[in-house]
């Protein structure tokens, strides 16, 4: 990425050669500490200059309401709420399409998403896009590590909140370590 952090006196103020223009991608909206993160980040990116857009399934925390630039994809059904797991590959794959054509009209720099459901339509809306990809794995059950893995392995960068998880899904899921 084209912002990097300076370490010392200064940090926290960020050197930039030029504002990114980010797609943060959440499952749901709702209340909860994941769409904080995200809002969280989300005003910390803004601050800093960067263009951010939301996109996810609108809930009391997210959506067209709260912020016109925000994108609504069925995200919410590709995870369990979508029922059978060919239900959820269908909405996985209309999620992916409206994306793609979203991005075609909205170049981005970095998608960044949250959880493995929007992650896997980011990857599908991606492809041949050459744009990049990292996903935040923000905790999950033990028997869901590897399904995240298999997803988040496919991204250009998975981040972690702490090394033990980090160790979770270099073992479990076997996503490489950096």
């Amino acid at each position: 990425m084209r912002d990097a952090m300076q370490d010392g006196p200064d940090a926290g103020n960020p050197v930039t050669a030029a504002p990114l223009r980010v797609l943060e991608i959440g499952t749901q909206f709702g209340m909860g500490g994941i769409t904080r993160h995200i809002l969280s980040l989300t005003d910390w990116l803004r601050a800093r200059g960067h263009q951010v857009t939301l996109a996810g399934t609108e809930d009391v925390w997210g959506g067209r309401e709260l912020d016109p630039t925000f994108l609504p994809l069925p995200t919410r059904y590709v995870a369990a709420d979508g029922g059978s797991v060919p239900a959820r590959l269908g909405n996985a794959a209309r999620a992916a399409a409206m994306l793609r054509r979203w991005l075609a009209a909205h170049p981005v720099d970095l998608i960044h998403c949250h959880e493995s459901a929007p992650a896997l339509v980011a990857l599908l809306a991606r492809i041949g896009t050459g744009i990049p990809v990292a996903v935040t794995y923000h905790g999950s059950e033990p028997a869901r590590v590897g399904e995240f893995g298999r997803i988040a392995g496919r991204a250009d960068l998975v981040i972690t909140p702490s090394q033990r998880s980090a160790e979770d899904l270099a073992t479990r899921g076997r996503v490489p370590r950096a």
